[in-house]
C-alpha cells in the first residue's frame, strides 16, 4: 500500500522499530550517485508480508518521510544505498544481502531483472533528468515488491563466514570514501572523459562507486564511465581531480611500500626489513649493496614475476623458496577441499584454478582485509575533520585537506606499518 496518512506512517514506524524489515530505495535521478541523489520513494516489506511504499518525492503521492534511525534490523540488497540515503542510520543494523550471495558463491541479480516492461522501456528510450519520477509509483511498487520478496528469501539462508567483517567493516568504509567525493575541473573532465561525464557530477564533485563483490574480494571502482582504480598516469587525466579547497588545499597519497611482499612475509613468519623491501631483494639478486636505479627497476619486475609464478628460478633467495612452498601448500588444500580459507575465515574459490591463481586470490584477499581494517580506523579518526579520504586503490589511500592531512595522520595513534 502507498502510505498517505500520518497514522499509517506512524504504524509503519513502530513496525520498523520492533520487527525485521526488508527495504529498497528508489532514487529520483537515474544518473546521480546515491549520495548526491534524493529519494523518490522507499519500499518496505515485513515478515508478515505487509508491504509499504513511502513517497518521499514522487508526484503520485503526498510527500512523506520516515525515520529509520531506530530500526530494529534492515535487510537490503545493497547496504551502501541505504547508508547514502540515510547517513545517520546505525550501519550495524543493516544487512547486505549481496554480500551473503557473493560469499556463498551465488550470482547477485541485476536489479533490472525485476524491472517491469514499463520501466525498461522508459529507461531505454529517455535520458532526461529525474527520469525515475516519470514512472508511475504503482509500477515501481510492482518492481520493488518482487525484489524485496527475493531479498527476504535469500536472507533466510545460511550466513557465511567473513560476512560480519564485510558487512560491518568493508561496505561502510567504502561508503564513507564514496560519500566524501572527488572535486573535479569540469573542462578537464569533459576533455578526458567526454561530455556525458558532466551528468554524473554535482557542484564540481564526482563520487566513486566501489564493487566489493569481485572474484578475488578486491574492490573494483568505477562510476560514470571513469575507472578510478586504473587512472592513466601519462595522459593527463589525473589532473581532472583537484582539491576542493583550491590553492589552500592539497591532495595526498599514502601507500605501502611492497604491500604484498610484506603481507606474505608476515604470513610466512619471514622478517622483512624496515627499509625498502625492493632494495633488499635487489641486493640478493645482484649480490651487491650498491643498487643502481636500473637494477632497482629490473628487480621489481623480477620480484613480481617470481611472486606470481611467471618465473620459476628463485635462485638462492630464501623468501621466494618459502613463497613457493606456501603456494604448493595452498594448492594441496585446494585440491582436497575445493577452496582455501583466507583472512576472517573467508572461503576462497577460483575459476579454472591453478597453484599460482589460488595463491594470487589468497594474497589479494589478504591485501583487501588488511587495508580495509586499517582504512576503517583512519576514516573513524577523520570523521569530524576537514580531512577527507577520497580514494582507495588497493595499497593506497588518497586524501584531501587544507595542508593538514599528513600531520593529522602522523599525530594519530593509528599505526600504518605492517
Amino acid at each position: 500500500m502507498i502510505i498517505q496518512s500520518v497514522s499509517d506512517l506512524q504504524r509503519i514506524q513502530n513496525k520498523l522499530e520492533n520487527e525485521v524489515s526488508y527495504m529498497t530505495p528508489i532514487f529520483v535521478d537515474q544518473h546521480l550517485h546515491p549520495c548526491l541523489n534524493e529519494l523518490s520513494s522507499l519500499h518496505i516489506l515485513f515478515d508478515d508480508s505487509e508491504y509499504a511504499c513511502i513517497p518521499f518525492n514522487h508526484p503520485d503521492g503526498i510527500p512523506l518521510s520516515i525515520d529509520i534511525t531506530n530500526a530494529k534490523k534492515i535487510v537490503t540488497l545493497y547496504k551502501r544505498e541505504i547508508l547514502h540515503a540515510f547517513p545517520t542510520v546505525n550501519q550495524d543494523k543493516i544487512d547486505d544481502v549481496a554480500s551473503i550471495l557473493h560469499l556463498n558463491a551465488q550470482t547477485i541479480p541485476e536489479v533490472r531483472e525485476y524491472y517491469t516492461p514499463n520501466i525498461q522501456r522508459t529507461l531505454q528510450q529517455f535520458q532526461f533528468k529525474n527520469l525515475h519520477l516519470s514512472v508511475p509509483l504503482m509500477v515501481w511498487m510492482e518492481y520493488a515488491h518482487k525484489l524485496l520478496g527475493y531479498v527476504r528469501d535469500t536472507y533466510r539462508k545460511e550466513i557465511p563466514q567473513a560476512y560480519k567483517f564485510i558487512n560491518n567493516t568493508v561496505i561502510p568504509t567504502l561508503a564513507t570514501i564514496e560519500r566524501c567525493g572527488m572535486h573535479v575541473d569540469y573542462n578537464l573532465l569533459q576533455e578526458h572523459f567526454g561530455n556525458d561525464s558532466r551528468r554524473y557530477t554535482k557542484n564540481y564533485m564526482v563520487h566513486t562507486e566501489y564493487n566489493p563483490y569481485t572474484s578475488t574480494g578486491r574492490p573494483s571502482n568505477k562510476y560514470g564511465g571513469i575507472n578510478f582504480a586504473a587512472l592513466n598516469k601519462t595522459d593527463g587525466s589525473r589532473k581532472v581531480f583537484d582539491s576542493r579547497f583550491g590553492e589552500d588545499g592539497v591532495l595526498i597519497q599514502l601507500d605501502y611500500e611492497a604491500f604484498h611482499l610484506r603481507l606474505v612475509g608476515n604470513q610466512l613468519q619471514y622478517k622483512m626489513p624496515s627499509t625498502s623491501v625492493h632494495t633488499y631483494l635487489a641486493e640478493q639478486y645482484y649480490g651487491t649493496s650498491t643498487i643502481t636505479t636500473e637494477q632497482y627497476e629490473k628487480s621489481k619486475q623480477r620480484t613480481f614475476a617470481l611472486m606470481y609464478g611467471m618465473h620459476d628460478d628463485v635462485g638462492s633467495v630464501e623468501f621466494f623458496h618459502k613463497v613457493k612452498d606456501y603456494t604448493n601448500q595452498l594448492w594441496e588444500v585446494y585440491q582436497e577441499l575445493g577452496f582455501v580459507v583466507g583472512s576472517y575465515n573467508k572461503k576462497i574459490t577460483v575459476d579454472t584454478p591453478t597453484p599460482n591463481k589460488v595463491f594470487n586470490y589468497t594474497v589479494q584477499w589478504m591485501e583487501t582485509a588488511e587495508a580495509m581494517t586499517r582504512i576503517s580506523s583512519v576514516c573513524e579518526f577523520l570523521r569530524d575533520s576537514l580531512t577527507k579520504p577520497i580514494l582507495y586503490t588497493y595499497d593506497a589511500l588518497n586524501g584531501c585537506h587544507r595542508w593538514f592531512f599528513v600531520l593529522a595522520l602522523l599525530q594519530s595513534s593509528i599505526s600504518l606499518d605492517i
